[in-house]
């Protein structure tokens, strides 16, 4: 398994000998690993990389056929649901692994966002409209504490830590 892994760069792999006079393989991470373990944040892509192989969103693939000839959606076809999302309500370790799986996403790509883009700067007000669990309007609050963000969804209200720039309808 490790060969493999070195074969398609997640792991890098060295012959070492001893002092015994002995040649062994040393595996280590290769650095496409830094995204798939916690950075500084304590975030990484590992979560998405273990939604996008689960079998409940693999099946949908062997139902793209019904989508073109019977005008479903092959998520439909496969789990009788309407949507992912709909099928992860039923589920708490799924619902919990997505959640997690865009929260990540969300604060790898909002980070470098922010280090880039100076356009919130003179924003005073930011509405977060069906925002998942808050996580970009989290960080553009804390990021630029003028901003006084408004957030659509109620019943995650209470998670934010700092209530002061918050509102909610």
């Amino acid at each position: 398994m490790l060969q493999l892994l070195a074969s398609c760069s997640f792991l890098t792999c060295n012959l070492v000998t001893n002092k015994d006079g002995n040649v062994f393989r040393v595996y280590g991470l290769a650095s496409v690993c830094r995204y798939l373990l916690p950075n500084e944040d304590g975030v990484s892509l590992a979560p998405i990389f273990l939604l996008s192989q689960e079998k409940v969103n693999v099946d949908p693939w062997y139902h793209l056929k019904d989508c073109l000839l019977e005008g479903t959606l092959p998520f439909m076809k496969a789990h009788n649901a309407k949507n992912p999302f709909e099928y992860a309500m039923k589920d708490a370790r799924r619902r919990n692994l997505f959640n997690q799986s865009m929260r990540n996403h969300t604060a790898l790509v909002m980070k470098k966002i922010l280090e880039i883009y100076k356009g919130f700067e003179e924003i005073n007000q930011l509405v977060d409209v069906a925002g998942g669990l808050g996580a970009n309007i989290s960080l553009l609050v804390s990021k630029y504490p003028q901003i006084r963000g408004i957030y659509q969804l109620v019943y995650l209200f209470k998670s934010f830590v700092d209530f002061k720039n918050f509102l909610h309808n």
